[in-house]
């Protein structure tokens, strides 16, 4: 079973943790998919090894697969390939899995809206920015990436907090509106029947473009619904 996995903000070895304790009858044997913002990088990095090598054992024990994405909210140099293990898998941007016979698209990155109460490289990354599609891939069936579509947004709270920062920040408007471009570029150029993204903090699913798009809250578990294209 395919499952895809929330924004965790750090919470991996507790929250994610206690919650696979809790399922592991129905989680056992499992593959993963976490949709960035793990929260690598917000403590020093023997902390972060420290408690990544936990969660690995954790995985490895209970025969799961866990590859994850980076978000806004985690430290760039996590995806590089220095950081291996054998069951937690730091992807790099753009990486394509093929799981259960269907090819996975993921593309991590985004925009810190409220970057400028953030510290650079401690808590915000100048490089967090998600990056353009350069390549050509094979039909994608799922696309996986932290940021979802403002066109899928199931309500106004996120456009409102959005306004209450472009606001503050001039340079904002601009930065965004490069992120939907990027995500268009990338859609159009796969054209998925499935996509999962985080991000947001909060739940929702919508048909959009003959996509069904789902936004995943933070530390919420979901089987992947796959589809067939026509």
């Amino acid at each position: 079973m395919i499952y895809m996995v929330g924004d965790l903000h750090g919470d991996f070895c507790s929250n994610l943790l206690g919650n696979f304790r809790e399922n592991m009858s129905k989680l056992f044997n499992s593959t993963f998919i976490q949709v960035g913002d793990f929260g690598l990088g917000f403590q020093s990095v023997i902390n972060d090894v420290k408690e990544l090598r936990e969660f690995n054992d954790f995985l490895e024990k209970n025969n799961n697969t866990m590859y994850v994405i980076r978000g806004n909210h985690d430290n760039p140099e996590f995806f590089n390939g220095k950081f291996t293990y054998s069951n937690l898998k730091l992807i790099p941007d753009y990486s394509v899995l093929n799981l259960e016979g269907k090819n996975f698209l993921c593309v991590g990155g985004g925009t810190s809206i409220d970057r400028l109460r953030r510290a650079p490289g401690i808590s915000y990354w100048e490089d967090e920015k998600i990056k353009e599609i350069t390549n050509e891939y094979p039909e994608i069936d799922v696309l996986v990436t932290h940021v979802p579509h403002r066109e899928v947004l199931g309500h106004d709270k996120p456009h409102d907090l959005l306004n209450h920062y472009m606001k503050m920040d001039i340079t904002l408007h601009a930065k965004i509106e490069r992120e939907v471009a990027v995500l268009n570029g990338i859609f159009d150029s796969v054209k998925p029947r499935v996509w999962y993204s985080g991000h947001l903090h909060f739940s929702d699913t919508k048909e959009w473009n003959n996509c069904i798009h789902t936004i995943l809250g933070i530390d919420e578990i979901s089987p992947v619904a796959l589809s067939n294209k026509n």
